[in-house]
């Protein structure tokens, strides 16, 4: 379901809003630190974030609600169930909170600020059916509803800049999935996906967008030795634009690539891959990474990677046509490469210590910019490109488990036609 932009108000345009993913449907989130040019993509820039969507292992329905402040409500429903070689899992969710307040400085009064509202519906449907062998399919599905309120920021007679302004969205996602190799630990896979996303802006900036998306992915792994696997595959993908007025463009990218992994002695391991994108609009660019990878002991690795990417102009950023958002149609492609060092430990006592710092140089880099005013009193931005730039991050994440987890708190269970609730226990 990844989207490499989502035309949406702000100066950050992500690949997808987080607080529009439901949680109860993921079985584990993988991050893979320092650029992954040659499996994820070539504007994989300084990782990726892979969500692993959770697939049915029992039949139970589960149900919760939360209550917060500002009205806060939000209503969960969670069911799945195996039979045979068929399982599915299914999550509906629905949130909403009324308008934030805030105490008024001058007088101490408690004011409502108007207009910053929001109201959520997700759902969520995976089905999959185990085939002969180490075969199977898999159909996913996700679709979230909102509209949100965006009435701030306060002007200085104390009513909000937009008192009518708000945002519709709209996402579905569709993917079919044939596997095999698993029983060789082995993630071969061919897909077919189809995404859709949609806003529309009720304010003075009367943006109304629609975003597709289709494509097909193919990746297959070869065993060429006891310590030698590669792996390869082509992707395909077409994205459109469309804004009811003016707009209606797009692009299509074709990609294959491979990616060698070496198991050597002393416990390091070796990977080598390399990527060719051929964009409709851009042209074809090749882009290569390495990393190493050594086992201190059980507990304990540290690496190193290089890796180069390629980062197209999306077509928002090429043809956005809003009152505060001009496309600009002459950007070039960010080009760059990027060092990454990290260490990953085991202090003793539940303590883990994650540390990385990466270095990155950047050529003809994408940056957001305000630019001059349109004669109306209104200032606008677009995108422009940057002729070189350099980046240096740096991060420790340093982790302590202080008590066992809680497997349940508050449980109502029933046996033979009585209720019983059980509280404060560390196993059910």
């Amino acid at each position: 379901m990844n989207w490499s932009h989502l035309v949406i108000s702000g100066n950050d345009h992500p690949g997808i809003v987080l607080d529009q993913l439901g949680v109860d449907n993921i079985e584990r989130i993988e991050i893979v630190r320092g650029p992954a040019s040659s499996l994820y993509g070539s504007d994989a820039v300084g990782g990726v974030i892979n969500i692993i969507t959770r697939k049915a292992d029992s039949t139970q329905t589960t149900a919760a609600s939360e209550f917060g402040s500002w009205g806060f409500r939000r209503y969960n429903l969670t069911t799945q169930g195996k039979t045979g070689d068929i399982s599915y899992f299914l999550t509906a969710e629905k949130k909403k909170q009324d308008d934030l307040e805030y105490k008024d400085p001058r007088t101490g009064q408690v004011k409502t600020l108007d207009n910053t509202y929001f109201d959520q519906e997700f759902v969520t449907l995976r089905l999959d059916k185990e085939l002969e062998g180490d075969r199977s399919l898999s159909l996913q599905f996700e679709h979230t509803d909102g509209e949100a309120g965006f009435g701030g920021p306060l002007k200085s007679d104390g009513t909000v800049t937009y008192p009518t302004g708000y945002t519709t969205t709209k996402n579905n996602n569709i993917a079919l999935t044939y596997q095999w190799g698993k029983d060789r630990g082995a993630n071969d896979l061919f897909r077919f996906y189809h995404n859709e996303y949609q806003v529309i802006d009720y304010n003075s900036l009367a943006a109304n967008y629609d975003l597709t998306a289709n494509g097909v992915n193919w990746q297959q792994s070869w065993k060429l030795a006891q310590n030698n696997t590669l792996v390869g595959g082509t992707d395909w993908r077409q994205e459109k634009l469309e804004d009811h007025e003016s707009i209606d463009k797009a692009f299509t990218t074709g990609a294959i690539f491979a990616e060698d992994r070496w198991k050597l002695p002393h416990e390091w391991t070796l990977s080598a891959g390399t990527r060719y994108d051929n964009h409709s609009q851009y042209g074809g660019k090749l882009t290569s990474r390495v990393t190493a990878n050594r086992e201190i002991n059980s507990t304990s690795n540290v690496y190193a990677s290089w890796g180069q990417h390629v980062k197209n102009p999306t077509l928002a950023q090429l043809y956005s046509n809003t009152l505060y958002w001009k496309g600009n149609p002459d950007l070039k492609p960010e080009t760059g490469e990027t060092v990454t060092i990290g260490l990953n430990t085991e202090l003793g006592d539940g303590t883990k210590l994650q540390a990385s710092a990466y270095h990155s140089k950047i050529k003809d880099a994408l940056d957001w910019r305000w630019q001059d005013w349109n004669g109306d009193g209104n200032p606008f931005t677009k995108y422009i490109n940057v002729d070189d730039e350099e980046r240096n991050g740096l991060d420790i994440s340093l982790i302590k488990k202080l008590s066992p987890p809680m497997e349940c708190i508050g449980r109502l269970f029933l046996r033979k036609n009585r209720i019983y609730k059980r509280a404060n226990c560390h196993s059910c």
